[in-house]
């Protein structure tokens, strides 16, 4: 059977207490529900990539990626604010 691309990936639950995998989940959630531009540009700041690099990848600017950056966590801070 074929691996579901827009599957959450499978979060080891020896390392997590409940209410932190209940906390992964809603990120995870939040996250995709976003573009998938948007869900590349988070995943490779999550990595810690520089803004350079990201904005290589992308074919965008640095600036443009900080702005991406700066209104893709608005968009999850307001998708996550029910959760938290």
């Amino acid at each position: 059977r074929p691996e579901d691309p827009h599957a959450l990936p499978e979060l080891p639950t020896e390392s997590f207490r409940p209410e932190q995998l209940d906390r992964h989940a809603f990120l995870y959630n939040a996250i995709n529900q976003l573009s998938d531009i948007e869900k590349a540009i988070i995943i490779l700041h999550l990595e810690e990539q520089p803004y350079e690099e990201i904005a290589q990848i992308m074919g965008i600017t640095r600036n443009h990626v900080g702005v991406k950056i700066s209104r893709i966590n608005q968009k999850l801070k307001t998708l996550l604010k029910p959760h938290l």
